[in-house]
């Protein structure tokens, strides 16, 4: 039994390093899976106008809490445009006279 006796965190990390800098929030991770599924879905499912900004603000999220989710911002920021611009064609704003 002498193999359970040692605890997990026995190993030093170097200096500087806390645990919690190797893990990121778990929040935060969360966000980010938010974001990746409103922005796909929104995307491809022409839900943008909802689902965009949706993905916009769990990418912010994430990314004030420390994870990259910049990329999934983007994606948002393209299905929100996208339904957009697609609603404004089918009004008969964008179409030629």
């Amino acid at each position: 039994m002498a193999c359970c006796s040692t605890p997990l965190r026995s190993k030093r990390l170097p200096k500087g390093i806390a645990m919690t800098d190797l893990y990121p929030d778990r929040k935060a991770v969360a966000a980010k899976n938010r974001a990746v599924v409103f922005s796909i879905v929104g995307c491809f499912l022409f839900a943008g106008i909802i689902l965009g900004p949706l993905a916009i603000w769990q990418a912010r999220i994430a990314t004030a809490r420390g994870v990259n989710a910049r990329g999934w911002e983007i994606l948002g920021w393209i299905g929100t445009v996208g339904a957009a611009v697609i609603i404004m064609y089918n009004m008969g704003v964008l179409q030629p006279h």
